[in-house]
């Protein structure tokens, strides 16, 4: 009777553990595509040149204040990140994870600022639309992975027991979210200044 017990509750904790990278990798899938296809309208309004020359003339983003300060946030928690994931396998422990989770609020109240200083507003133009989508968006799934670390960081001292592979997700999950960051500051924020 015991025995069955034990391979009743593996059997659920396997299907959960199924469900949970299917939902994880549809998940990605989803979120693969739709960025993609803000870029790809963003790609389109810029291809024609009179919008081209709209947004050239209108243009009031500042590369080199807080989207680049914002990107070193970014890029820094990646490292680190990698830096506790790879103390975590390795069984040491280790706070890197406070340093993520307070490099990704900053970055993300960097980003609140800069929606209250900037000069323009979501319906001034349709690159403008775009731009607060993207970022929007972006900050949104920052603030999803700032939750995920959280979550893992209670766990974590509370209990010790953590699947790796939960932890790699969540890492994974955060550098997907760095590499649209750094694609929305190349072709938003300094793909005008290279033109």
């Amino acid at each position: 009777m015991l025995s069955t017990l034990f391979l009743f509750i593996k059997f659920c904790l396997f299907t959960l553990f199924l469900f949970f990278f299917f939902f994880f990798f549809f998940f990605f899938f989803i979120e693969f595509f739709f960025f993609f296809f803000l870029f790809w309208s963003l790609f389109w309004n810029l291809s024609s040149l009179d919008n081209y020359n709209i947004v050239i003339h209108s243009h009031n983003l500042d590369y080199a204040t807080l989207p680049l300060l914002n990107t070193i946030l970014l890029l820094t928690s990646a490292f680190l990140s990698i830096a506790f994931l790879k103390l975590y396998l390795s069984g040491v422990l280790s706070l890197n994870v406070l340093s993520v989770i307070f490099l990704g609020l900053f970055f993300f109240f960097v980003q609140v600022f800069e929606y209250n200083v900037c000069m323009f507003s979501i319906n001034s133009t349709l690159f403008y639309s775009l731009f607060f989508l993207l970022t929007g968006f972006h900050g949104f799934h920052v603030f999803l992975g700032l939750i995920s670390f959280l979550a893992f960081l209670s766990v974590y001292l509370t209990s010790w027991v953590v699947l790796p592979k939960y932890l790699v997700c969540i890492d994974l999950y955060w550098h997907f979210v760095d590499v649209i960051w750094v694609l929305v500051f190349f072709f938003i924020y300094i793909g005008f200044y290279i033109k």
